[in-house]
């Protein structure tokens, strides 16, 4: 959680909320979609997001989530694709809630502390009717 948690501490205004009209101080999320660099690829993009530990549970997620998805479809991205450790069952009923579907699993992909985590592989793609809006 060190590289979130540097992440959030940046000044990066683009990511600041917003609460009751009034800018907070610090960021407490972040998302975004970068494009496989590679032609072929073009059309995927692979999912971050952040929320501090603070502020979970208050549908900020959600909300990033939301409006990340909504900017790559309008960006061109036709399959977005996140990552998710299996042990982050809130980030994953919350891809499942948003039609995210599982794909493949890496077994034992961490090691923390002696422990292994394997990381679920997931996909959500933009369908056919709604590419040419």
């Amino acid at each position: 959680m060190r590289a979130i948690s540097g992440l959030l501490d940046r000044d990066d205004r683009a990511r600041l909320p917003v609460r009751g009209g009034v800018r907070c101080t610090r960021a407490v999320g972040w998302s975004d979609i970068t494009p496989v660099p590679r032609p072929v690829f073009a059309h995927c993009g692979t999912l971050g997001i952040g929320v501090h530990a603070d502020y979970r549970g208050r549908g900020i997620g959600r909300k990033r989530l939301d409006a990340t998805i909504a900017a790559a479809w309008r960006f061109g991205v036709e399959r977005i694709e996140p990552t998710v450790f299996m042990s982050n069952l809130r980030a994953r009923r919350l891809y499942e809630k948003l039609g995210f579907l599982p794909e493949g699993v890496l077994r034992r992909q961490r090691k923390v502390n002696g422990v292994y985590e394997d990381r679920l592989f997931m996909a959500l793609l933009r369908e056919r009717d709604h590419m040419e809006e």
